[in-house]
């Protein structure tokens, strides 16, 4: 097989083992965001028809990445919606399922499934763009490493399933931070500055704590200018700045309502992370009570819960490596400044979430891809010691693919891919074996988000045999052909 050809094919595999895992339950377990978002999408589509550009703001978080993704699935199955529906529907109290299910052939979850797709989709396509940095800055096998635990991250592949914002949101700031790390410590290639710059600026238009990039770049930056010679600090510097105008240029570029409007929709946002950051409308659970506010220790005992054994464990291998002196490919320096930066965004991130009194394990993720991408460097580094240094049998892989690699696809596949993949196609089920799991974990956390609803209310239909019983449950949008 020639080399183009390889490397169709290995693209063609990589696909699929990103794709297939998010492909299960996709008419299942509607959480209840997601009609919110669909109606929202509708809005969107909607105000897009009329030229109401005003009219594409719909919430503060903002949620524009989502609802041009949920939009697809309109345009798809039912492109006169944009003309045809009435004025923009009241997203909170399913007035536009109502009015597509009396009005058209079709279902709310047939939309909602094709939104999804959309999703999924998108997913796939940002991790696998994702791998073009990660070869640069961690070399190509580790990389691909990084990628697959990035990839089949649990609450990962559970919110990358979903038409919301958090997992798409994720996705862009992983893909924003590596290509920043590429283009700040493998070479200063603008490409992948400009990558970098069009991924942070679509985090930005998904939801407000993107910012927290933005502020991880500065400080980056600001190092490595410290630490370059005058030449350097130039070019260090009209890079940040080519970063931060493109961002901006985009961000307004893609969201209409900026273009007539945006100082009234900045402030929007403003406002509305304003009134995130005293708490959210409905208390919260943790440690065994009832809060308003979990407080400060609610994000790490999250990690905890939701972060893999692979991913925990090969986090601690990679920053022991680091602290010893050691033959692995931690010595290098793009590699050690790679993991260090990757990790101090995690905790910038952290630690700016934690500021608010709104809280949820779902903001945790791209935290917990940080740490998955970390995960990964312990491991390979450790495979690649073992490798180097103990009588192992020799392995026979064609050339171009390292003993470390294969050796290192065991705690992937058995602590990492294979706990997620057990709670299939209900991925929020996930909580590490070390914490305890699924039995120590209503505990400690909110626990639920509407999966089994489905196949509760298969059995309540089939129980009721026509009789027009009714039932009630916590949520009300949820599981079901009508949500």
């Amino acid at each position: 097989m020639n080399r183009p050809s390889a490397k169709l094919l290995g693209a063609a595999v990589l696909f699929c083992l990103i794709l297939l895992p998010r492909l299960p339950g996709l008419a299942l377990a509607v959480s209840p965001d997601e009609p919110k978002w669909l109606t929202r999408s509708g809005n969107f589509y909607h105000a897009l028809a009329h030229q109401n550009w005003a009219g594409t703001y719909q919430v503060e978080h903002p949620g524009v990445a989502v609802m041009y993704v949920g939009m697809t699935t309109f345009l798809a199955q039912y492109p006169s919606f944009g003309t045809q529906a009435p004025a923009p529907f009241d997203w909170d109290r399913g007035t536009m399922e109502r009015w597509i299910t009396d009005q058209t052939p079709l279902t709310p979850l047939q939309l909602l499934v094709g939104a999804r797709w959309a999703t999924i989709l998108l997913a796939t396509a940002l991790l696998l763009l994702a791998y073009l940095p990660l070869r640069r800055v961690l070399t190509p096998p580790a990389g691909l490493l990084a990628l697959l635990f990035v990839g089949w991250s649990p609450l990962g592949l559970a919110l990358s399933q979903r038409l919301h914002p958090d997992g798409l949101m994720s996705l862009f700031l992983f893909l924003g931070l590596v290509s920043f790390l590429a283009w700040l410590y493998a070479g200063r290639r603008l490409p992948y500055l400009l990558l970098s710059a069009a991924a942070t600026a679509l985090a930005g238009l998904t939801k407000t704590p993107a910012i927290f990039l933005v502020l991880t770049a500065a400080a980056l930056t600001a190092i490595e200018w410290l630490r370059s010679d005058h030449r350097s600090r130039t070019a260090v510097a009209r890079g940040l700045l080519l970063w931060a105008a493109v961002g901006a240029a985009l961000f307004f570029a893609l969201w209409p309502a900026m273009w007539v409007q945006p100082l009234q929709t900045l402030g929007q946002v403003l406002a509305g992370m304003g009134v995130h950051a005293e708490g959210h409308s409905n208390p919260n659970f943790f440690w065994g009570e009832i809060r308003e506010d979990p407080g400060w220790l609610f994000y790490p005992v999250a990690l905890w819960f939701r972060t893999t054994p692979a991913s925990a464990i090969g986090l601690a291998l990679a920053l022991g490596l680091m602290a010893i002196p050691n033959s692995s490919f931690l010595r290098r320096r793009p590699e050690r400044q790679t993991v260090l930066a990757v990790l101090f965004f995690a905790l910038l991130f952290v630690l700016g979430i934690s500021l608010g009194g709104k809280k949820s394990d779902r903001y945790l993720l791209p935290v917990l891809l940080a740490v998955d991408l970390g995960g990964a460097v312990g491991w390979f580094a450790l495979a690649q010691l073992a490798s180097q240094r103990l009588p192992l049998p020799t392995l026979r892989v064609r050339p171009g693919v390292p003993t470390a690699l294969l050796l290192s696809v065991l705690p992937l596949v058995v602590l990492h891919g294979a706990p997620a993949l057990y709670h299939a196609p209900y991925y929020f089920t996930y909580f590490n074996p070390l914490a305890g799991g699924t039995e120590a974990a209503p505990k400690m956390l909110v626990v639920g988000w509407g999966e089994g609803l489905d196949q509760a209310g298969l059995w309540l239909n089939e129980y009721d045999q026509g009789q027009g019983r009714t039932a009630s449950a916590a949520y009300s949008l949820g599981s079901g052909s009508n949500f």
